[in-house]
């Protein structure tokens, strides 16, 4: 559903703002040497495998920053959906009533710390700067802007988080190793 942010999204965006503050991917940057990747399925180890493969000189990166901040949404707060990537209170802004300001989100936390940490080279505004993923389309099979890169390895990736079938955690863990 289109409209202002709900109340429950609100909520869920404060959780991620406040865990985010307090240190979570510093400390999910810090305890991955040290963990179980026996936690991750061969499925997952695969997508992300390719997701990150996918990676040319012209495209891709968006796509890996974007699915890094996806699983850290889907670690911090499973019940977020990842494909509703607009959220506003603002009048005459664009947003789902369930969606959260991923754009922001990156902007402020994930796209600093990948750069940071040299895990991922992208635009220091963010990978929503890449156009077609601020497109007013929720995140699904049937996105319909024009996407470059590993497209496939990506959707299939969010599916998997939504539906349940990768577990974000471990698939986090995984992803970071990869950068890393």
């Amino acid at each position: 559903m289109e409209g202002k942010t709900n109340d429950a999204a609100i909520k869920r965006y404060a959780t991620l703002k406040n865990t985010l503050d307090n240190g979570f991917l510093e400390k999910l940057f810090n305890d991955n040497l040290e963990y179980d990747f026996s936690k991750v399925s061969d499925n997952t180890k695969r997508l992300l495998a390719n997701l990150v493969d996918g990676i040319t000189s012209e495209t891709g990166r968006a796509l890996v920053g974007l699915t890094f901040l996806q699983l850290t949404i889907k670690t911090i707060v499973p019940k977020q959906s990842i494909r509703l990537h607009k959220g506003s209170t603002r009048k005459g802004s664009f947003s789902w009533v369930d969606g959260v300001p991923m754009r922001v989100l990156d902007n402020t936390y994930n796209t600093p710390f990948l750069r940071e940490k040299g895990l991922l080279n992208i635009n220091k505004d963010g990978v929503m700067m890449t156009r077609s993923l601020a497109e007013n389309y929720p995140y699904s099979q049937l996105f319909k802007a024009e996407m470059r890169g590993p497209f496939a390895e990506w959707i299939n990736i969010v599916d998997a988080l939504e539906d349940g079938s990768m577990i974000p955690e471990p698939a986090l863990h995984f992803l970071l190793s990869i950068l890393q």
